[in-house]
């Protein structure tokens, strides 16, 4: 039995999809922190598991599928992410403090000027991924690890500031530690750190979709075996399998898309970042197709609020947030490829 069937078995066994999702709460948070796999990404002698980036896509694909609430895609893999790669004994404590469960992380590229404090106007970020998923990581009730992008003088600096939420009851607004601003990457490191933090987002974004609309083509093909009409079972009939069969090659398409973006962030090629933009993008759109389509082919029952199968479409839509909408994400893709193209920026939601 390999690593990855290891994973998905054992996250699989846990989550199930047997209940409304409790929008008000990471509901499956503790599923990560009884497996160990807060800190999957961070290196053993941090404390973490050192696991590889196919493990942690391997992750957030059946956190995907079996539509978990959790802060894995923003703290794990991209708060993460970001300390590891900034080479820093600052950022090597942000990454054992997340792998011991004390604190979760989050990324937000903002422009501003370094050193000027967390406040609550600078976390809504223009950038990709990041800005929406805050919100997750702050429902977590436990301190975040802010680190944020700015500029000091001529260099970018990645610094790190500690904040606690508020009590339960209260609103859910951050609040500082009584810490100072730490300085976790400057100049190229920084540069590193929060573009490769910003790519494995994507990817794991893109995970994420592809085993949410995977299963809701599972569960679409089931109802098909065992529906009934006009005497024949409804999965017989050709518009239904033509529509099945367009779901499934989409799904292939964007894995295929997919193993392509993991093998270029690994290997930290030029194109790095347009292929998991481009995942992120073909992901996002094709789950939302198939979901649309899961809930046409179950008929009536599809759009009831009991039947799981619009959780994924929501997923997919909530999705084009977490990219500040898929208009800005080709924009963005098309500058990356034509990089000759004049722009009023940069990291203008690159």
């Amino acid at each position: 039995m390999t690593a990855d069937t290891v994973l998905r078995d054992g996250l699989r066994r846990r989550l199930t999809s047997t209940a409304v999702p409790d929008d008000r709460a990471l509901a499956h948070e503790a599923v990560l922190d009884d497996l160990g796999l807060v800190g999957l990404l961070v290196d053993a002698r941090l404390g973490g598991g050192g696991g590889s980036l196919t493990d942690a896509v391997t992750v957030q694909e059946e956190l995907g599928r079996g539509h978990a609430a959790t802060s894995f895609l923003p703290n794990s893999m991209m708060a993460v992410t970001a300390a590891t790669s900034a080479g820093s004994e600052s950022g090597d404590e942000v990454a054992a403090a997340i792998a011991a469960g004390d604190t979760v992380g989050v990324v937000l590229p903002f422009w501003g000027r370094a050193s000027a404090g967390a406040r609550a106007g600078d976390m809504p970020s223009p950038n990709s991924v990041t800005g929406a998923l805050l919100h997750d990581c702050r429902r977590s009730q436990k301190p975040v690890w802010l680190l944020r992008a700015a500029r000091s003088a001529a260099d970018l600096v990645l610094e790190g500031r500690l904040l606690t939420p508020q009590p339960e009851g209260e609103s859910g607004n951050l609040h500082a530690a009584p810490t100072e601003v730490r300085e976790i990457a400057r100049g190229e490191r920084a540069e590193r750190a929060i573009a490769r933090s910003l790519s494995v987002g994507r990817i794991g974004l893109a995970a994420d979709l592809n085993g949410s609309k995977a299963r809701a083509l599972e569960i679409t093909v089931e109802y098909g075996a065992n529906r009934r009409a006009f005497g024949r079972h409804i999965g017989s009939y050709q518009a239904f399998r033509h529509s099945c069969a367009e779901s499934w090659m989409r799904i292939q398409l964007d894995r295929a898309l997919l193993r392509a973006a993991m093998t270029a962030w690994e290997d930290e090629t030029a194109d790095a970042d347009a292929l998991a933009t481009a995942a992120a993008i073909s992901s996002t759109e094709s789950a939302r197709a198939i979901g649309e389509s899961a809930i046409l082919l179950h008929g009536g029952i599809g759009f009831t609020w009991e039947h799981e199968v619009h959780w994924h479409l929501k997923r997919a839509n909530e999705a084009i947030g977490y990219l500040n909408g898929a208009a800005q994400q080709w924009e963005a893709l098309y500058t990356m490829i034509n990089p000759t193209r004049d722009q009023p920026g940069a990291y203008a939601d690159a």
